[in-house]
């Protein structure tokens, strides 16, 4: 039951990235560390920042957290996102 609500975390955390029409975001890479366990019937809020944005590439490092609704963190951690720019 523990992998089901992790994945249900990671699905919401997934859609607050950034994911424009095709192609989109390719995530690179993922460190998330779910620290505490989310229960039926909660709300849950993910926060992504965009840390750093490489000059060269559309190569972003972002921070993901997201808290219950007492404002506990659930899950934490870093992105790597290659995004594609949208078309004008």
């Amino acid at each position: 039951m523990a992998a089901s609500r992790q994945k249900q975390t990671s699905a919401l955390t997934s859609k607050s990235l950034p994911n424009h029409k095709p192609p989109g975001s390719i995530l690179l890479n993922v460190e998330w560390s779910f620290v505490k366990a989310v229960h039926i019937g909660e709300t849950i809020t993910a926060t992504v920042e965009v840390l750093s944005v490489r000059e060269d590439k559309p190569i972003c490092q972002l921070r993901t957290t997201v808290r219950n609704q007492r404002g506990e963190a659930c899950l934490h951690g870093t992105t790597m996102s290659y995004t594609v720019a949208l078309d004008p």
